[in-house]
């Protein structure tokens, strides 16, 4: 049991590939609105594995419509592209979705802790990318000094521990090189 007496949240295991509880982002009415493509493409990624590409193709489509608002679909768009094994992409999505963060939080300065989150974000993707590049590993081996990718991702994680209004951020991000398979 959850607090207050609820049932504890389940996380849905399968759903059939024929299950759609949200009307096709094709219908005329939808595959304009940015926030639709944005969460039926999360459902999608997050729900339907078989369905990953079409979530990449929503949510591209939303982030195209919507380019300067909505970190959140960059964010997760880099994501599922990492996980598609296309990291160069996901890149230039999590790169886009930082940039839309760093504007909010310097207008509003009320983003800290997201700004954080992403920022420790693209430095994992990165230090993915140089794990698993053998020519960046060698220089990395070689000389530390030699390979600026390790700058960017050590500026990256500098910025996330100030990013956060003053606060310490939640759960200081300690790296060390993800092993992937």
């Amino acid at each position: 049991m959850g607090a207050g007496g609820c049932p504890s949240p389940r996380r849905l295991t399968h759903v059939s590939p024929r299950f759609s509880p949200l009307p096709p982002a094709n219908d005329n009415n939808n595959n304009s609105n940015p926030e639709y493509l944005d969460a039926y493409g999360s459902f999608l990624a997050e729900y339907v594995p078989n369905k990953r590409q079409e979530a990449i193709e929503l949510l591209k489509q939303a982030c195209g419509l919507a380019p300067q608002t909505g970190f959140e679909k960059f964010m997760y768009l880099g994501q599922v592209l990492d996980a598609c094994g296309r990291a160069r992409e996901a890149e230039a999505a999590m790169r886009a979705g930082v940039d839309i963060l760093k504007n909010e939080n310097d207008a509003a300065n009320s983003n800290g802790e997201f700004l954080t989150s992403a920022l420790c974000s693209l430095a994992e993707l990165l230090m993915g990318m140089i794990h698993d590049d053998d020519d960046m590993m060698d220089a990395c081996y070689a000389s530390e000094s030699a390979l600026p990718e390790l700058g960017e991702v050590e500026a990256l994680l500098e910025q996330a521990m100030t990013s956060s209004n003053g606060k310490s951020p939640v759960g200081v991000f300690f790296v060390g090189m993800r092993v992937r398979g």
